[in-house]
């Protein structure tokens, strides 16, 4: 609207020079001349303002259809990647939670696992016991010990109670007797701690418990036991035997778990 009245203005105003031309008197070329040139000037102006204001619309309309279809095109994405983030958060809940029923089905067949072991632990230890006491044809020897609890006399104390059971597995049974020698071995293999040696004189079996104290810097890691075992006054045989630490703490925790 704008351009159009620009337009009817420099056609007013041409037309009233035109007339106004019209109306003078012959008058000198050079003067006629130089109007001519003003009036074609006149012309080539508004002909170069009509084709740039034609220009500017095309290049406008050009470059409004390309905005268009871009935000058209831009719509149509937007759409798409909502789709697929919309996809991939539902593939994610669902992976979650098939990723958290495997880790409690972990977790349960990881505490099966551990019962499992005890059991075993468990039968083991009856069917030790079993040989040394019920059955003691299956076990030759004269002597056998069993660590039946192993107490720490407060939290952070390095002193131990290990309670022990000593035993004569065969069927015919006479009085036993002799000095336990007792040792606690570290983890690195090297260290040991030496426990003044249990006396000991039975016919069937004697309880005795023993103070150790440990080095709270180094891990204990086998119990070992060594006698010469005298019957009558005179030796029978030599006795040793290796006990783990940390299986008897198991053991003994599990025990008092159940």
């Amino acid at each position: 609207m704008r351009h159009g009245c620009i337009l009817l203005k420099l056609r007013t105003t041409i037309a009233k020079n035109d007339t106004y031309e019209k109306d003078l008197p012959m008058q000198d070329p050079k003067l006629i001349r130089r109007r001519l040139l003003r009036r074609y000037r006149k012309l080539g102006l508004l002909g170069g303002l009509v084709f740039a204001i034609w220009v500017g619309y095309q290049l406008g309309y050009t470059e409004n259809k390309h905005l268009s279809k871009a935000l058209h095109d831009a719509r149509q994405t937007i759409s798409a990647l909502n789709t697929d983030n919309n996809r991939l958060i539902a593939q994610v809940n669902k992976q979650a939670a098939k990723h958290a029923v495997c880790i409690a089905e972990l977790d349960e067949a990881d505490k099966n696992r551990q019962v499992s072991l005890r059991d075993v632990m468990e039968c083991r230890d009856e069917v030790a016991l079993f040989q040394h006491v019920m059955a003691p044809e299956l076990s030759g020897g004269l002597l056998s010990v069993e660590v039946t609890a192993i107490t720490q006399k407060k939290a952070g104390s390095p002193l131990y109670l290990v309670d022990l059971v000593l035993l004569q597995p065969r069927l015919q049974k006479a009085v036993i007797s002799g000095k336990l020698d007792i040792a606690i071995q570290y983890a690195n293999g090297s260290d040991t701690v030496t426990v003044s040696p249990l006396p000991y004189r039975f016919k069937f079996f004697q309880q005795a418990t023993i103070e150790v104290e440990l080095d709270l810097q180094n891990k204990p890691n086998m119990l070992i036991f060594s006698s010469d075992v005298y019957q009558y006054k005179r030796k029978r045989e030599s006795f040793s035997a290796e006990i783990q630490w940390r299986r008897t703490e198991e053991r003994l925790k599990w025990h008092e778990e159940h």
